[in-house]
């Protein structure tokens, strides 16, 4: 079990939670990094600085607004700091690059890359490459990292994505609301990535997000979510969420339909129980650990909460034992 915070969950509650759940027994916490709030790295050495044993991941940062090399930087620096627990989550999400500017008509290829110079850097080796979006000339770490090796785990959605996990990644990160048809999909591509490169599907650790919240805070968390899950299939290639066939979903692809045509109060008011349970997990703490469990059968090894509306701290008390 992990835990994730975004970015609105402010440093001095990152600290107190992270402790918090690494006293619990959890197995990782996940910084994710949205657009403009706290950085994932400054999180993730705030929580290195006051855990000992607890997994530290970013999830995900992406290889547009910081440089490979900067990448390099930050995670060696972390890791120091951790004593060797942190992971690289990195994906390249296409959700805000038009508010950044990024323009790039082949992401795969600019992950691939940026994740080659990250593991040559740690490595311990000089980099010189004439890329795509970078150019490096004699670039080289001027200190000794704790490890020549940090595990990268890959995230997205997408069939390509998520092969490259598959192909390169120690890991791979599923998004949030991921029903279990996506995660059967999921599956299949890291399998065929796996494949591809010669490698045991077996070797690859597969994280899932997961909206998560107990029942009793139903009444504001519902809304919110419904809110959400509009927002985000608004947003090209995010159907893939409800798995590979999800044309043969009508109720579905109504919400798609509407919140593409700009009516995001009328797809919202379409979000059924049935919908809203396939893609979130919620109830009694016992509930909320037989749908774990599913995911699990899935193929999925760690769960990682996103607490809506519950506190992260009642969450993680509530799941300890789990």
């Amino acid at each position: 079990m992990g835990i994730t915070f975004g970015g609105e969950v402010s440093l001095p509650q990152i600290v107190e939670y992270s402790k918090q759940a690494e006293a619990r027994g959890f197995d990782s916490v996940w910084m994710a990094e949205h657009y403009c709030l706290r950085d994932a790295f400054t999180s993730m050495a705030a929580a290195a600085a006051v855990t000992s044993r607890i997994r530290i991941g970013s999830g995900v940062v992406n290889p547009y607004t910081r440089s490979s090399v900067l990448t390099a930087m930050s995670v060696a620096c972390v890791d120091e700091l951790s004593g060797g627990r942190t992971i690289l989550g990195i994906g390249s999400t296409t959700r805000f690059w038009d508010n950044l500017g990024v323009v790039d008509d082949k992401p795969i290829a600019t992950l691939r890359q940026h994740i080659d110079v990250v593991r040559r850097m740690l490595a311990g080796e000089t980099v010189n490459l004439n890329g795509r979006r970078e150019r490096l000339s004699q670039i080289r770490l001027g200190f000794q990292p704790n490890r020549r090796s940090v595990p990268v785990f890959v995230g997205g959605v997408q069939r390509m994505i998520l092969q490259l996990a598959g192909e390169v990644g120690e890991g791979a990160l599923l998004s949030n609301l991921s029903t279990l048809d996506h995660v059967d999909f999921a599956m299949k591509q890291i399998q065929r990535g796996a494949g591809r490169a010669g490698r045991n599907v077996d070797d690859v650790e597969v994280v899932c997000y997961a909206m998560t919240w107990l029942s009793e805070d139903d009444a504001k968390a519902v809304p919110q979510v419904k809110t959400q899950i509009a927002a985000l299939l608004a947003v090209p290639g995010r159907e893939v969420l409800f798995g590979e066939d999800v044309m043969k979903k009508p109720k579905v692809t109504r919400i798609m339909d509407a919140v593409r045509s700009g009516k995001a109060d009328e797809a919202t008011s379409m979000i059924t129980d049935d919908i809203l349970d396939s893609i979130t997990i919620s109830g009694t703490p016992q509930q909320c650990a037989k749908r774990f469990e599913e995911y699990r059968e899935a193929g999925v090894d760690v769960m990682v909460l996103r607490p809506v509306v519950t506190s992260p701290g009642r969450l993680i008390e509530a799941f300890a034992s789990r």
